[in-house]
């Protein structure tokens, strides 16, 4: 699946879970430092910075 497919197929997939995504924004916020961790070794292409730009969103 090329990656700009990915991204709005999991975009898509955090929009629908917005209680979840809102929990971990709580369980997060206290925290200076969050490590999202991924195995890729593209680190431009994977939901880890998705994911990352859903939290800050």
């Amino acid at each position: 699946m090329p990656f700009d497919e990915f991204a709005r197929a999991y975009a898509a997939e955090l929009a629908g879970n917005q209680d979840a995504l809102d929990a971990l924004r709580q369980s997060i916020a206290g925290h200076d430092v969050v490590t999202l961790l991924f195995s890729s070794q593209d680190a431009d292409h994977t939901h880890a910075g998705l994911l990352r730009d859903a939290l800050a969103a």
